[in-house]
């Protein structure tokens, strides 16, 4: 990997042909190893973070707290709903605002001829995203 970046960083013709790749979703490379993930033995659990920090959030003395749910283009493909029906459950203990991106970014995936991602949200995929945080921040000022 080390030396891939070197060449990478060295290299126009090396960098464009991995930025090519990458654009057609034919490699997924990180070579900065920011997404190495470790679990050690003893970590807590999906779920014990989860009520950890939604509790530790709950708690913050301001008066309105918004909890966003994001996903990438491959959660959206799969729909694995585990996680997310967990957060909306616990949340919904503390009454907290939920904006879950899900729905608006499936059907938008399936009727829509822009991309959304591109490893991390597109031009496109940033609006739709925003457009519906201003639509529920508008809903929750009106309340």
């Amino acid at each position: 990997t080390h030396g891939l970046r070197v060449l990478r960083t060295h290299s126009l013709v090396v960098d464009a042909i991995f930025q090519r790749l990458t654009e057609w979703h034919l490699i997924d490379v990180d070579l900065s190893g920011m997404r190495l993930t470790r679990m050690h033995p003893n970590s807590a659990s999906q779920r014990e973070i989860i009520v950890f920090t939604i509790e530790r959030f709950a708690k913050f003395d301001v008066e309105n707290k918004v909890i966003l749910l994001q996903y990438s283009e491959e959660e959206i493909a799969i729909g694995n709903f585990d996680a997310r029906d967990f957060v909306l459950e616990e949340a919904k203990k503390y009454d907290l605002v939920v904006i879950d991106t899900y729905d608006h970014l499936k059907y938008a995936m399936e009727n829509s001829s822009e991309d959304l991602w591109n490893g991390h949200h597109t031009k496109a995929g940033n609006r739709l995203v925003c457009d519906l945080i201003a639509v529920r921040l508008e809903g929750l000022r009106a309340r």
